[in-house]
Parts: structure tokens; sequence; C-alpha cells
């Protein structure tokens, strides 16, 4: 029996940890990544949840869909980015995240040779994916704590208050 019975009403994730008092990383962490695909232009939100065991869900509209590397790389590294601040400094060697292994499987010798002309290794390139992510998100740093917060207050952003979010920056 499930000692945490708790299912997320937009994923259907079920606890699988006891429940955290503090779900601001999370938050910030699932924000970082919405905010990024918007920033890149992919287009494709979907709905973004936090749960009470301090995991997040940030999904896609149109599964399958292709995108860029590139811009895949900076998605994952947006939230780490996020999550981390901008008053440290993320140390990506000693962090263990899904997405960074992840990113490990999109930074192949290929990848590193033909799209970044072989000059950096594998972490110099995760290294120049998180700089570049943090310079994104800085520039849109008021978006990112926007939310954050609103991922904190209400748990759940749908995919269309997501886009209605998005438009409502465009128009800004």
């Amino acid at each position: 029996m499930n000692a945490h019975p708790w299912e997320c009403p937009a994923c259907h994730y079920r606890l699988e940890y006891p429940p955290r008092d503090d779900l601001a990383p999370v938050c910030w962490h699932e924000a970082g990544h919405v905010l990024m695909r918007w920033a890149r232009g992919t287009g494709n939100l979907g709905t973004v949840c936090i749960h009470p065991d301090g995991t997040g869900y940030s999904a896609v509209a149109t599964e399958g869909l292709t995108i860029e590397t590139e811009d895949n790389l900076l998605i994952l590294m947006a939230g780490a980015t996020a999550e981390a601040g901008f008053l440290e400094r993320l140390d990506i060697a000693a962090a263990v995240y899904e997405d960074f292994d992840a990113m490990r499987q999109l930074l192949t010798p290929d990848y590193l040779l033909r799209w970044l002309g072989g000059r950096f290794t594998q972490d110099e390139a995760m290294q120049y994916y998180y700089t570049w992510a943090r310079q994104i998100l800085w520039e849109h740093f008021d978006a990112l704590e926007m939310l954050a917060n609103a991922l904190e207050d209400r748990g759940v952003l749908t995919a269309q208050e997501l886009h209605d979010f998005f438009a409502d920056e465009d128009d800004a």
C-alpha cells in the first residue's frame, strides 16, 4: 500500500517520497525549463506541475515534435540554472540532475566536433550551455520569477495559462 496516496491531477504522478515543506527550488527549476522553451521559440508549451514530494514535470504540448539539439540542451540546462539562482554558481561536476544525464547523452563526440567545432570537451560544453542559459534566463528574470511564484502558489499551470502568460510577455 502506498503511504502517500496523492496523485497529481495534471500528469497523474503518484508520490514516491514524503512531502517536502520547501517547494521553491523545484518551482524555479520547472519555471526555468518552461521559460527557456518559450525563449527559444519552440512553441511547444505544455502543462507544468509541482508535486508535494519535490518533484516536478514540464510537459510539451505535442509529443515527438523535433527541436534542435542546441535548444534541447538549453532547455535541459535552464532548470538547474534557475534553481541555483543568480547569486551563486552552479557546480555542474558535483550536481546530480537527470537533466544533466540527458545533456551528456546529447553531447556526443560527433555533436562536439560538428556543431561546436571541436573546441569543447563534454564538461566544457556543459559549462558553455550553463553560461548561455544563465544569460537568457537573466534577460527574462521578471517572467521567470512570476512563473516560479505562480507554480509555488498553484502547483499547476496549464498549457493555455502558459500561452496566455507568454502572449502578455510578447506584448510587453
